[in-house]
């Protein structure tokens, strides 16, 4: 059982950050901006509960070293490049605007910032759902995978690898869902989706390729480059698809940018700590169902995603089934381990 002693060394810096913040939104705006940073950490960290799972079951294969990199350097990095620097270059791209006009419009004129994601939000979501629907279905359509969360569905799945077994053969299926649900737009929308759809899955290609043409030897040299440079680039790009979304929908909530990085920040803090926690308490190895449910949410995810291309879904419903995946998982890893103790001996 998790001790307080546990939690505050855990836990004790987000809560002071996240704490912080809200002092921050309480200054920019006052009780109103404080309450507003509060809900945008907690959607945040509802949203994102499975990356920290998925980003644990990644990091618990690298040495203390490069793991140790990712958490102090990995956290400012996917504070600021994702949930900062790239929104405001999309809406730059977007609107014909340099980066520096963006930001001025995003300080001066929240509504018109607000606005101007908003006309891009299409293309971000098919560029997010096409990248999460491959990483998740890579994980159940493997042949090599054993251990099954839902026995029959993941089983079939799990056959189903035989045969699709490239990355390639994941994007066509991407590719043709999203031509096919991108006629539900406007004709002068649906390029832009299918292109935006075509970039999500050439970043996963491209991560993929770099992975396989960097991580083939096992000097030391390869094995820095594909923990510390290709395993860092592939969950910063991770992060970013979680996070990008939420730029969006967090604009909804305040049109304050100020506000906004606040809250996602300290939301942010907690999924690093929440990473950390599952890494150092060995988790992912004691719950065998935990990295299933993650990767679940991943997909579920993605459609949801999807759906919001074309019909508006609540970023609470979105937050709850993601979150409610990985309870769910949790209790059926702990259902298991009281009537299976010898696995978890096995595992340790």
């Amino acid at each position: 059982m998790t001790s307080m002693k546990e939690l505050r060394k855990h836990y004790g810096m987000s809560v002071a950050f996240a704490v912080l913040m809200v002092a921050l939104g309480y200054h920019l705006d006052g009780w109103a901006g404080a309450s507003k940073t509060a809900i945008l950490a907690m959607i945040e960290i509802s949203m994102s509960v499975d990356n920290a799972v998925v980003q644990a079951g990644i990091l618990r294969t690298w040495d203390d070293v490069w793991r140790r990199w990712f958490i102090v350097f990995g956290m400012p990095i996917a504070i600021i490049v994702p949930r900062f620097v790239l929104p405001f270059e999309i809406v730059a791209t977007a609107t014909d605007q340099s980066f520096m006009d963006t930001w001025r419009m995003a300080s001066t004129n929240p509504a018109e910032y607000a606005a101007a994601v908003a006309s891009v939000h299409h293309e971000i979501s098919a560029f997010i759902a096409s990248l999460l629907f491959i990483v998740a279905a890579r994980y159940f359509v493997n042949a090599e995978k054993d251990v099954h969360w839902f026995g029959t569905v993941e089983h079939y799945l799990a056959r189903l690898g035989v045969h699709m077994t490239h990355w390639v053969t994941f994007g066509l299926v991407v590719m043709l869902i999203m031509v096919l649900w991108a006629s539900h737009l406007p004709e002068e929308q649906q390029m832009s989706v299918v292109i935006a759809a075509a970039a999500g899955v050439a970043t996963y290609g491209a991560l993929d390729i770099l992975k396989n043409w960097m991580g083939g030897g096992e000097d030391v040299a390869s094995h820095i480059v594909k923990q510390g440079v290709v395993g860092v680039l592939y969950l910063e790009a991770l992060d970013a698809s979680f996070s990008l979304d939420g730029v969006g929908a967090a604009l909804a909530i305040s049109d304050n940018i100020y506000v906004v990085g606040a809250g996602l920040a300290a939301g942010c803090a907690f999924v690093r700590s929440t990473t950390l926690h599952l890494l150092e308490s060995g988790a992912m190895t004691k719950l065998r169902y935990l990295e299933h449910s993650a990767f679940a949410a991943i997909g579920v995810l993605s459609v949801l995603v999807a759906i919001g291309i074309v019909h508006e879904v609540s970023e609470w419903l979105t937050g709850t089934l993601t979150t409610g995946l990985i309870v769910l998982g949790v209790m059926h890893s702990v259902a298991h381990n009281r009537l299976h103790p010898e696995d978890v001996e096995q595992m340790g």
